[in-house]
C-alpha cells in the first residue's frame, strides 16, 4: 500500500505541474525528474504566481517531501525481521527499529495527502490561474 499511495500522489503531483505549465511552462524531463525535485519546482512556480489562495497548497508541499523521505527509508533502505524482537531498518549506516503499523500510518498520510493534492490542484491552483473549477 505504501507504494500505491505514494504512486497515486506522485502522479498527482505531476496533474500539478501540467496545470502549473499554464502559467510558466514545465518540460517533459522535469516530470521525470525524483519527486524532491518536482516538489521543489512546483513550489518555485507558485511562489512566482503569488496568490492568495494557494497558500495551503506552500504548506502542503513540503509535509508531501517528508513523506518521500520517509518512503524512501523503507524502499531503500534494508529491511531485517526481528526474530526476539521488533523488525529493523538499516538506512545510511544507521539503524531503527519499525512496526507494520508505521508502514501502514505512512501509506494512510500518502493517501490523505494524494486527496488534499487533488483537491486544491482541481479548484484552488486552477481558480489561482483564472481557469475555473475543474476546466
Amino acid at each position: 500500500m505504501l507504494t500505491v499511495h505514494a504512486t497515486y500522489t506522485e502522479g498527482e503531483l505531476e496533474n500539478l505541474l501540467g496545470v502549473l505549465s499554464d502559467y510558466e511552462p514545465v518540460s517533459e524531463r522535469a516530470l521525470r525528474w525524483p519527486p524532491s525535485q518536482k516538489l521543489k519546482l512546483a513550489q518555485d512556480v507558485i511562489r512566482r504566481i503569488n496568490h492568495p489562495g494557494l497558500a495551503e497548497l506552500l504548506e502542503l508541499l513540503p509535509e508531501i517531501a517528508t513523506l518521500f523521505e520517509k518512503r524512501n527509508d523503507f524502499i531503500h533502505g534494508g529491511i531485517f525481521a526481528g526474530i526476539d524482537g521488533p523488525h529493523r531498518l538499516y538506512r545510511n549506516g544507521k539503524e531503527r527499529h519499525i512496526t507494520a503499523d508505521e508502514v501502514y500510518a505512512l501509506a494512510s498520510q500518502f493517501l490523505y495527502a494524494w486527496e488534499r493534492l487533488f483537491n486544491i490542484h482541481t479548484f484552488a491552483v486552477r481558480e489561482a490561474l483564472g481557469r475555473g473549477h475543474g476546466t
